[in-house]
């Protein structure tokens, strides 16, 4: 996938995904700051793309795609299935490969210690513990994701991957399902 494309995709579910939650509840409010973050990040990847920074437009697309898929699952908003990133077809130029493998790396660490960080908030019984489970199996599972597309060669893909991963993590502790542990200042709380 190109990376305008990942800024497409994010661009429509900002704007067309319709909600279904009566305004001025807690959970409207939790939709709202899911859909605000995805489209403050495609915001910023249209900013930098026009910069000719095509690595951070990439982060800031698939961050934004992890919190709208977040919110699709929580049935915040209607989608179709998740936006999980797909191996990233364009060629990082040169001269940004050094930042590239710089910010590539830096989000391998920081999405680590975000998995290290949390926990479900809401008790195991409750509905809402298989949605905080969801958040950190999507983020581990977008960890592997990234390991294996770096292990092959492909930071770019590597970066979708771990941006995406930890805006799950992020939207889980911002809209109230996973408990800080650690390293409060990583998140957007």
């Amino acid at each position: 996938m190109k990376i305008d494309d990942f800024g497409a995709i994010l661009a429509d579910l900002v704007s067309n995904s319709p909600r279904f939650l009566p305004d001025e509840t807690p959970l409207a409010h939790a939709a709202a700051e899911c859909r605000q973050m995805a489209a403050a990040y495609q915001s910023d990847g249209i900013r930098f793309l026009a910069l000719g920074d095509p690595v951070n437009a990439l982060a800031s697309f698939a961050y934004g795609l992890g919190w709208i898929d977040a919110a699709v699952h929580m049935g915040f908003v209607s989608s179709s299935p998740l936006h999980r990133p797909s191996p990233v077809e364009d060629a990082i130029p040169d001269p940004l490969l050094p930042h590239l493998i710089e910010k590539t790396a830096r989000y391998a660490r920081l999405l680590t210690t975000a998995c290290g960080a949390v926990q479900e908030a809401p008790d195991p019984a409750s509905v809402f513990y298989a949605g905080a489970a969801r958040c950190v199996e999507e983020a581990i599972g977008a960890m592997q994701r990234g390991v294996a597309a770096h292990e092959g060669g492909d930071d770019a893909t590597a970066l979708a991957e771990y941006s995406y991963g930890f805006a799950w993590l992020d939207a889980g502790v911002r809209i109230g399902l996973l408990r800080v542990l650690a390293s409060r200042e990583i998140f957007t709380i």
